[in-house]
């Protein structure tokens, strides 16, 4: 009788703990047209310090909180002319979830950069992988804007708060 209550406990735990991700997957996966090619939150974790972050979200989203070293382009008002990159860096651009990024990288690829990459799961599921992220004055914060509340259910990181 334990075991089989041990077993059912196991098996509706696994369900819970799987089916959150998978759902947040099709989710994102609903916005995204794969116009651009995407990098994981682990694979940018390994090369961060050696590539150009953009943060395509709005002003008031990257005055709460940011991946580290980021370069800010506001969604709304795109001015990717005050990027002074080397049109061959590699670019990883983020978001919320990846939407608007996705879109802020074809419009990099149009002006000729070539190594672009939209941040799979956006900041979302970059701090959902307890990576930090950072306040204006460069202290981590454990704030992230999620765009819209209906966005905040997908943050499972307990040390994070959405702000809307």
């Amino acid at each position: 009788m334990k075991s089989e209550i041990l077993f059912s406990a196991l098996v509706i735990a696994s369900l819970f703990s799987c089916g959150q991700p998978k759902d947040f997957n099709a989710y994102i996966n609903s916005y995204y047209e794969f116009s651009i090619d995407t990098i994981s939150v682990k694979e940018l974790k390994n090369i961060q310090y050696h590539v150009q972050i953009v943060d395509a979200r709005s002003t008031i989203e990257y005055s709460t909180s940011k991946i580290e070293g980021a370069y800010f382009i506001d969604y709304n008002d795109p001015q990717l002319n005050k990027l002074n990159f080397n049109k061959s860096d590699t670019v990883v651009v983020y978001c919320t979830i990846g939407y608007r990024s996705e879109k802020i990288a074809e419009k990099l690829k149009k002006e000729g950069y070539v190594n672009v990459y939209n941040l799979y799961g956006g900041i979302i599921q970059w701090v959902n992988d307890s990576n930090p992220v950072y306040s204006p004055i460069g202290k981590i914060t454990p704030f992230v804007h999620t765009y819209e509340a209906r966005w905040g259910k997908w943050l499972t990181n307990p040390n994070i708060e959405a702000v809307n």
